[in-house]
């Protein structure tokens, strides 16, 4: 891996260091907050570098999603407090260890605590891909909350990764909106899944089963929703709206099994905030017809609104909802507490279509009486 810090000047010319490190002490100071991407686009280098530098530059305060990185999920943090939505991947082993506090809200507020400058947005990390010729890069495989915190964020630090697709429908950056870059060469990371069982086989044959031609589902990750996913490729015209997807839509893309036509919106479209899977998964993506959106339109109630026929694959529990993974100890400082409080919307009904037994008769039989069913059919 090759690696190389850049900086602006004062004139808004690129500089490249001699070195293969960055010093973050020109952009960060005690006291600080500092957020960076999850999952496949997290941004391990510099993450690293804040690790290797945070007991010269504490205290931080840190803001990250789903993480795998052994050295952030294992070490002790010196000088670093850290925080997240969940304890999720092996960000559970800071759980345990009591050095991650958990932040109690839903999801779909993070953009809106990041506007409010609840969560830390002195400092942004993220991970893109190489400029194209107007000097852009795509955030790739992963936008999620990064994208919109973004926009609140005073200095932004960017690894320009060659190895990081150029994602034609993911959200931008102009490379001057960088205050300094790290330029890399390395696989993106991939999600460590065991094998589905027979138990998770079972379950996934027993979900398939509910879930009709032409619907939109929500996955997660982990070998039940791997399952899940796989017990679906005889299906047809299905269409995905969802947080994270994996290698498995792929083959469903293939088959035919997903196409989205029937999406009450983004008709023809995978929805998601992020992805995570194999490396030919990552290297098909920019000819794939998926859009890597921000969280403030994945998890928008006007949006998920359209979609009258979408359906959770998996159980909330084999999903990357953060209440699967919160601790019983895990605590947020108190006025992020507050903030997630007063800004957490009461989670909406789930209509009654779909639940009752008119709706279970309309999907066999067409002429009964939910008109909901009957306009899927």
């Amino acid at each position: 891996m090759h690696t190389g810090g850049t900086q602006l000047t004062a004139g808004g010319h690129r500089q490249r260091s001699p070195d293969a490190t960055i010093d973050l002490a020109a952009h960060l100071h005690p006291g600080v907050g500092v957020w960076w991407g999850q999952g496949a686009a997290e941004p391990t280098p510099l993450v690293h570098a804040l690790l290797d530098q945070a007991d010269h530059l504490g205290p931080i305060h840190a803001f990250c999603g789903l993480s795998w990185d052994r050295r952030l999920t294992t070490e002790p943090l010196a000088g670093i407090s850290l925080h997240s939505y969940g304890a999720l991947g092996d960000l559970r082993a800071q759980s345990r260890a009591g050095r991650l506090d958990v932040l109690p809200c839903h999801y779909s507020t993070l953009p809106r605590l990041f506007a409010e400058r609840r969560l830390p947005t002195d400092v942004g990390f993220v991970q893109v891909s190489r400029p194209d010729v107007d000097g852009t890069c795509s955030m790739g495989v992963g936008a999620d909350y990064a994208a919109d915190a973004i926009a609140h964020t005073r200095t932004l630090i960017g690894e320009i990764n060659d190895q990081m697709p150029d994602t034609p429908r993911a959200p931008r950056i102009p490379l001057s909106r960088f205050a300094a870059t790290i330029s890399t060469d390395r696989p993106l990371r991939t999600a460590p899944q065991r094998a589905p069982d027979a138990v998770d086989m079972t379950i996934a044959r027993s979900v398939a089963e509910l879930v009709s031609d032409r619907e939109t589902v929500q996955t997660g990750v982990g070998p039940l929703p791997a399952a899940v996913l796989g017990a679906l490729s005889d299906h047809r015209d299905l269409g995905i709206h969802s947080g994270i997807i994996t290698t498995e839509v792929l083959a469903l893309i293939s088959r035919g099994a997903v196409t989205g036509c029937f999406k009450g919106t983004d008709a023809g479209l995978v929805v998601v905030g992020s992805a995570v899977g194999s490396r030919a998964f990552y290297d098909a993506m920019p000819d794939l017809p998926i859009a890597v959106r921000p969280t403030s339109y994945t998890h928008a109630s006007a949006v998920l609104a359209q979609l009258d026929n979408l359906v959770p694959s998996t159980p909330r529990s084999a999903s990357t909802s953060p209440a699967r993974s919160t601790p019983r100890s895990g605590r947020a400082p108190t006025s992020v507490r507050s903030a997630a409080k007063s800004t957490s919307p009461t989670r909406p009904r789930r209509p009654a279509h779909g639940r009752s037994s008119s709706c279970a008769r309309a999907r066999r039989d067409p002429r009964t009486s939910c008109p909901r069913c009957r306009a899927a059919w």
